[in-house]
């Protein structure tokens, strides 16, 4: 399968720039057996096109946030109050926690954080509330499940190689796999898990205000070199380096690169949740999910003791029952499900990212209160 409109080269930069966020261009040309100025001019030409956006990642629970939330929304397309209502569905979820927010015609879903339940219940009690006023949803429902963020197992978050294995030509997964053997230690895939090196004290309670606004500013602006992040902050180039790789190694952020999922090749986004027996071995639940998370094209797996959400994209609706299948046969072999999993399509090029990977609100409200 060919990802939509990527060449074979835009298809071996762009999961090289995916796989390996901290590399710079020298280093991932020379991995990748490319020509620097091919390289940048592939790059760039991928950037400009939204291919791909750079993000400095918040590990959330180093950030000391407790919950993860998944929301879905669902109504009835036949509800004739509904037309020209969407606009209003995504103005009402413009909230700090909120930080990824997809929607379709018919439903969508969105991923937040928060630092205690009670944050995250008052703006769930607020959502509802203005839409019942409102009226913005009518024939619908929400539904939230909340994921303690300790006590989750992020089998995926956010990683796309499990996609890539499925999308990309197999000529690009070569060619990555083997820069990857090039560059040794230095190839290991990055990992964005909320959870990790959140142990322990909290990081945030160490930083001076003016190490908080440099924290703020890298976060907010991952797209400017140091040296005009520096100029924005008032401060030299040296110390905005010096702190990127503090904050990094303290485990408050991650650099990453995250894909346009409309870019490839994918026609389906499928939302699967299910529900665990908490009187099954915790070990059995561990290795279904971990079973699907290996053999399936998901970006994000979160399980926690009772539940199961998980982000894929398909190439086809087959593909789609396969994975249901899939998984079906594997809870046979290990009884976890309470019930039938449920599975939310959204048809890839009517689908709308309309808060992509937003963390500035959030962070700034953690800094501001501590």
């Amino acid at each position: 399968m060919r990802s939509r409109g990527l060449s074979l080269n835009e298809q071996i930069i762009l999961g090289g720039l995916v796989r390996h966020p901290t590399l710079n261009d020298r280093e991932l040309a020379e991995a990748l057996d490319f020509k620097l100025s091919t390289f940048t001019a592939v790059k760039n030409r991928l950037r400009t096109q939204g291919k791909y956006i750079n993000a400095r990642v918040p590990l959330w629970g180093a950030m000391g946030c407790e919950i993860m939330v998944c929301s879905t929304f669902h109504f009835d397309p036949l509800e004739p109050r509904m037309v020209g209502q969407m606009p209003k569905v995504q103005e009402r979820m413009d909230f700090p926690e909120f930080i990824y927010v997809v929607s379709e015609s018919v439903h969508g879903f969105s991923i937040g954080m928060a630092r205690r339940y009670t944050d995250i219940a008052n703006q769930i009690q607020h959502l509802e509330h203005s839409h019942a006023v409102s009226g913005s949803l009518p024939g619908g429902e929400y539904r939230h499940d909340l994921y303690p963020i300790q006590l989750t197992r992020f089998h995926l978050y956010f990683d796309f190689e499990p996609v890539f294995r499925e999308v990309l030509a197999p000529e690009a997964l070569d060619a990555l796999d083997t820069g990857a053997g090039k560059l040794g230690k230095r190839g290991v895939r990055a990992s964005y898990h909320p959870n990790i090196d959140a142990s322990g004290s909290n990081p945030l309670d160490s930083l001076t205000e003016k190490e908080k606004s440099i924290l703020r500013g890298l976060i907010e602006m991952p797209d400017l070199p140091y040296n005009h992040v520096a100029s924005k902050l008032g401060v030299s180039r040296q110390t905005i380096g010096r702190l990127s790789k503090e904050f990094e190694s303290r485990g408050l952020f991650r650099t990453a690169r995250f894909p346009d999922i409309k870019c490839l090749g994918a026609e389906i986004l499928g939302l699967f949740e299910a529900r665990l027996d908490p009187g099954k071995d915790l070990k059995k639940r561990e290795e279904l999910c971990r079973g699907i998370a290996d053999s399936q094209p998901g970006f994000v797996l979160a399980q926690s003791g009772t539940q199961l959400m998980g982000l894929f994209l398909f190439k086809n609706f087959d593909a789609c029952q396969r994975m249901r299948s899939m998984a079906s046969m594997m809870d046979r072999k290990h009884g976890v499900f309470q019930g039938e999993p449920s599975m939310t399509l959204f048809s890839i090029p009517n689908t709308f990212i309309f808060i992509h990977h937003r963390y500035v609100p959030l962070v700034s409200m953690i800094l501001e209160s501590r």
